[in-house]
């Protein structure tokens, strides 16, 4: 599984094999590439989040804002809580970095120490899309 844990809790990563063993250590996933959206999870008992929003270079429409946002919040809240949590998109650098991104910025954080944060974890790829990370840096919580 190619995940990088970000902050406590929080893990991002590019889409996982189904059947990796390794999902079941997490209390979360969340799925966040549109074109990824495994349903059929065999080994995993814990929950899934399907949020699927497209990699465009383009600003996000209504409902993939929506999407992000829900997502952020219950990733955010799971972290308040201790659990662990996955958020994965393909390659694990801009979806995936913006739903986890956007719940550390709902968790008190800087969106500049978050992108800070994601770019250590996934590398100098995280965030690459400006239009995912101006909306992380419009948050500016």
């Amino acid at each position: 599984m190619d995940a990088s844990r970000v902050h406590g809790g929080l893990w991002v990563g590019s889409a996982p094999y189904e059947r990796d063993p390794e999902l079941e250590g997490f209390d979360l996933l969340v799925f966040a590439a549109i074109e990824y959206q495994p349903t059929d999870l065999p080994f995993y008992l814990g929950k899934v989040l399907h949020c699927g929003i497209e990699d465009e270079s383009r600003d996000l429409l209504p409902g993939e804002i929506d999407a992000v946002m829900n997502a952020a919040r219950t990733v955010s809240h799971c972290l308040w809580l201790g659990e662990d949590v996955l958020v994965t998109c393909i390659s694990g650098w801009n979806r995936s970095c913006l739903v986890a991104g956007m719940a550390l910025v709902l968790g008190g954080m800087q969106w500049s120490e978050a992108f800070a944060m994601l770019r250590q974890a996934r590398g100098r790829n995280a965030l690459c899309n400006e239009y995912h990370r101006g909306f992380l840096e419009a948050s500016r919580a």
